[in-house]
């Protein structure tokens, strides 16, 4: 099971990803955040990256629902899953989603080129983990190619992978 970052023009994939608001707070609880890093495992790269594209990764405004992670184009199963799609925030209220609503200034953006597959690939959360500890509403985030016109695709282990699922490092003293 993978989270698909994609970028063709009409045809885009974007990939959320939250953690737990509550375990965030009691691993900080008394101590002081140093550092928090987010960690995703390339499963696969398509190889049209060409001299290397970015991706970036936002903080989420408004809260989504997790799904089942099926939808377009296998037309015969929209509409029968909830959870958050390209149009809705969580398979039902369709209002001011289109793709996600996020902050338009990214947290971190990374470097994509065709070497990258199987291996991690991290962005640096420390400010948007140091608003979630200090009161600012925690949605996660959005990861999305800089230039979604294009060509390239990179698929990220979700957490129902077997393996390399996505990671949330805090560093604190």
């Amino acid at each position: 099971l993978v989270l698909r970052v994609m970028g063709t023009g009409p045809t885009n994939n974007r990939a959320l990803v939250a953690f737990d608001q509550s375990q965030i707070e009691s691993v900080l609880d008394g101590k002081s955040l140093e550092s928090a890093t987010l960690k995703v495992f390339v499963v696969s790269n398509d190889g049209k990256w060409t001299d290397g594209q970015t991706i970036s990764i936002h903080e989420l405004s408004s809260a989504w629902a997790e799904g089942n992670g099926i939808n377009a184009p296998f037309g015969s199963f929209v509409g029968t899953q909830k959870g958050v799609n390209w149009n809705c925030s969580d398979g039902t209220e369709c209002t001011d989603w289109n793709g996600g609503s996020y902050d338009q200034i990214p947290t971190d953006t990374v470097q994509i080129t065709n070497q990258v597959d199987g291996m991690w690939i991290e962005f640096d959360v420390t400010g948007d983990i140091e608003a979630f500890v200090d009161g600012s509403e925690n949605n996660g985030w959005i990861i999305m190619k800089s230039d979604e016109d294009s060509p390239g695709r990179i698929n990220f282990a979700a957490r129902e992978a077997q393996s390399n699922i996505p990671q949330l490092e805090i560093h604190f003293s």
